[in-house]
């Protein structure tokens, strides 16, 4: 039987040929269960989608980077992550950090972390550990293990006081704390959540409900109108031979110059069977390509691609030509 090193033996579980987390922040609602409204008001649909209620949640800003456990082993310091590696395990990268300001840490004491490259998305972190990691900056966000205790049952109070005295300079920012009652009521606090996370410019927020489990994330939803390039015949088994996505687009300038923004999904059982039947009778490219739609996505990643990009209607109003890159702020200038 293969063993791991201490912490990622008690921190992960098996899951096929690799490991998993047995925390990580899990979606407090479906991503396609928040809409704009008429007015742009990012709204929750339906409330009974929302997966707590009757509980306290202490929110925290969701950062934008890589999740890292800082290791320290009987004086042994550690750094494991799995981003960098695609085969399930989690390897230890402190060797490549060694110009990145780390926190003290005490003996047998593991915090989890995000490995941040200010201006960068997150996908652009791998390359500035290899190339330049002083750029790198480390935020704390967690206490899973502290002296030898494992915190899973651990409040949320107690590990951020703790955290508060070792590596208060390099903490995640927090709020006061929400005491969620109803689904309904619980709908209202992230629909407040929604829009201060817009005012504020982040990713999102991540609840919490103790130290080290019950971790709940929103993230911000933005929308644009694009139009479509492509499409992806799924070769799932459940979905074999329907078009389950899309390719889209936008315009760089007048010119015509297209710039591919990645697929997008989210699209209606009978939606998909409309898009299959027009591919299979070769119709597709005069019906659907150039079609406009409006899109929900979270981000641009770092290669110019939404990140979490679904559909959310079709735009007979609006011409394909008047899909600019100009909506996206810096990508038209790239």
């Amino acid at each position: 039987m293969k063993t791991y090193p201490w912490p990622m033996d008690i921190l992960t579980k098996a899951s096929g040929d690799g490991r998993k987390l047995i925390t990580k922040p899990i979606d407090i609602t479906p991503r396609d269960n928040i809409r704009p409204d008429e007015n742009g008001v990012l709204r929750i649909v339906d409330c009974e989608l929302l997966r707590v209620q009757d509980t306290i949640l202490y929110p925290e800003v969701k950062a934008q980077g890589h999740f890292h456990f800082f290791c320290n082993d009987q004086g042994t310091l550690a750094m494991y992550g799995k981003r960098l590696n695609v085969n399930g395990s989690f390897p230890n990268i402190i060797d490549k950090l060694e110009a990145v300001k780390l926190p003290s840490i005490p003996t047998d004491t593991v915090y989890a972390t995000e490995l941040i490259w200010p201006g960068h998305p997150d996908t652009e972190v791998p390359t500035a550990i290899k190339d330049c990691p002083e750029e790198l900056q480390l935020i704390v966000l967690g206490l899973p293990i502290y002296k030898g205790r494992l915190m899973t049952d651990a409040s949320y109070q107690h590990s951020r006081t703790i955290l508060q005295d070792l590596c208060a300079d390099m903490l995640i920012k927090n709020f006061p704390y929400l005491d969620v009652g109803s689904k309904r009521h619980a709908s209202a606090i992230m629909e407040c959540y929604l829009e201060e996370v817009r005012r504020l410019g982040i990713e999102g927020i991540v609840f919490k409900e103790k130290a080290y489990s019950g971790w709940w994330k929103l993230k911000g939803i933005k929308e644009a109108d694009c139009f479509i390039t492509g499409c992806k015949v799924s070769r799932s088994e459940t979905q074999c031979g329907l078009i389950t996505s899309v390719t889209i687009g936008v315009l760089k300038d007048e010119d015509g110059e297209i710039i591919e923004m990645g697929s997008v999904t989210g699209f209606s059982l009978e939606e998909k069977r409309k898009m299959t039947d027009s591919y299979c009778q070769g119709k597709f490219d005069n019906e659907y390509i150039g079609k406009t739609l409006r899109v929900l996505y979270q981000e641009i990643a770092g290669k110019g691609k939404m990140k979490h990009g679904f559909f959310d209607g079709w735009r007979p109003d609006k011409d394909f030509m008047e899909c600019k890159a100009e909506q996206f702020g810096s990508l038209s200038n790239d």
